[in-house]
């Protein structure tokens, strides 16, 4: 590959000049992409096409997916099952003690927590052990040191 084989137009170095610097790569990537690809494959164009959204919508349900995650995911053995998502922390166990021992762990570890009430659907969903905890990541701090 060499890079004096590129040619760009004075509308596309114009824009390119215009990116901030994080982006200036992923511009001359695509480029040598575009170059030595192409633009896109006419077959994929086709496939999508083909695909409606009834086809979607009963192929893939997300509460299903969501379920089927979370059980593999769960350890019944263990003493406690830890799920982070997006900004929540969902807790399972068996044991109240265990429940409030990874909240102080994970408040000396600097996570502000506030504790939410589950719904029904997230009971059905994430209720696997006895006890279900379900905190909102509130912010981050440093670390407590307990002395």
């Amino acid at each position: 590959m060499n890079f004096s084989d590129f040619f760009i137009s004075v509308e596309d170095y114009d824009f390119f000049q215009s990116l901030p610097n994080s982006e200036k790569i992923l511009f001359v990537y695509d480029l040598i992409c575009n170059e030595s690809y192409g633009t896109g494959s006419s077959e994929l164009e086709k496939m999508d096409a083909a695909i409606t959204s009834t086809d979607l919508s009963n192929s893939f349900d997300f509460i299903d997916q969501l379920n089927l995650m979370v059980r593999k995911s769960i350890d019944l053995n263990a003493d406690v099952n830890v799920f982070f998502i997006n900004n929540f922390v969902i807790i399972n166990s068996n044991y109240r003690s265990e429940i409030r021992s990874t909240v102080n762990q994970l408040f000396t570890n600097g996570l502000v927590l506030v504790k939410m009430r589950p719904g029904k659907s997230t009971l059905d969903i994430f209720k696997h052990q006895k006890h279900l905890s379900i905190y909102h990541i509130a912010g981050q701090h440093h670390k407590i040191f307990q002395n």
